[in-house]
């Protein structure tokens, strides 16, 4: 099983005018390719904390074959699948009909595909890129994203602005229980 991203986000759930008023830095301009770069860091670590994409994005799922009964897409919420191809017993691409299967998007869990009542899935041919699941996720816009998602990354973007090093012995981590509490809600746990 692969996961590759075919199609980046295009936006982040946090502007540069947002994280420059978190950051009180007015309308300066000095810092902002490091403040971006800094967002796209907090939007990293909160998508692998959560194991959720937040603004749109296109990913490809690649199987070595079809399982017994439904496909879990990974890094919820799942929005569509755009494709279901594979290879049939003669090597050659095949686009599943829609009408196999069904596309389950629960809001607060990993969606999935499952077959449909009296369809069973292709024979394939032997290979490790024999089943590719094309699908979009996350949250949508960037407004859509929750806010308590978007208030964590806003603490870790200051702290990552304000200590550009090490964390000192005897300060402080209360921002980081901070973040906990405002992301755990959202965190999609594997059993």
């Amino acid at each position: 099983m692969a996961l590759t991203l075919v199609t980046e986000p295009t936006e982040n759930p946090i502007t540069i005018d947002e994280a420059k008023l978190h950051l009180k830095l007015d309308d300066e301009t000095a810092d902002d390719s490091l403040v971006e770069g800094l967002i796209d860091a907090c939007v990293e670590q909160a998508e692998a904390f959560l194991g959720r994409a937040l603004c749109s994005q296109t990913w490809d799922l690649v199987l070595d074959g079809f399982p017994a009964n439904r496909i879990e897409l990974s890094l919820p919420p799942l929005q569509s699948v755009t494709s279901i191809k594979y290879r049939d017993t003669a090597n050659a691409e095949q686009t599943l009909a829609a009408t196999y299967y069904s596309v389950i998007t629960p809001t607060n869990a990993k969606g999935y595909v499952e077959l449909n009542y009296g369809y069973s899935w292709p024979t394939v041919y032997s290979r490790s890129d024999a089943v590719t699941i094309r699908y979009v996720c996350g949250y949508g816009t960037a407004a859509a994203v929750p806010a308590s998602i978007k208030s964590a990354m806003l603490i870790m973007l200051d702290n990552l602005y304000s200590q550009r090093g090490s964390i000192v012995i005897g300060t402080t981590i209360e921002d980081t229980k901070t973040v906990d509490m405002l992301l755990w809600p959202y965190r999609v746990i594997e059993f």
